[in-house]
């Protein structure tokens, strides 16, 4: 997972979508929102796989985009419970939210859908307020 053997250099977070929706061979979604502090850090880019990783004050936070959920799912494995749903009005579709407790005392959520047959997922321990608000201003 923390392998970035298929790390990118881009020179920016637009950069990096396009380098996505090239592999993937689909134009993308992107991130509408991201909170005060948060900034993009780097692309990683494997078979049929992109991850945009982003820092955000203490925590990391990933984008995956992937024409695959096998490859989501062997990103991360957890006992997450769900916790509610968020509307996206730009996709029209609700997003569930899942939650767990991490072991260094904090909050981490995620969620992951699939859009015009390209699955997304979204993880970072963050407050709720502003993952919420992220996946409700994804958009093309």
């Amino acid at each position: 997972y923390n392998n970035d053997s298929g790390a990118l250099t881009v020179r920016s977070e637009e950069e990096a979508y396009d380098k996505i929706a090239e592999e993937l061979g689909v134009k993308t979604l992107k991130l509408g929102y991201m909170p005060e502090g948060m900034y993009f850090e780097n692309l990683v880019i494997e078979d049929g796989y992109g991850r945009l990783q982003y820092n955000c004050k203490t925590s990391r936070v990933f984008f995956v985009q992937t024409k695959s959920d096998k490859k989501t799912s062997r990103i991360h494995a957890s006992d997450a419970k769900e916790n509610h749903k968020i509307w996206n009005s730009i996709l029209h579709m609700d997003i569930d939210v899942y939650m767990e407790n991490i072991e260094t005392g904090g909050t981490g959520y995620m969620a992951q859908f699939i859009y015009n047959g390209v699955c997304y997922y979204l993880s970072g321990a963050i407050e709720q307020n502003d993952f919420d608000e992220m996946l409700k201003k994804i958009h093309f």
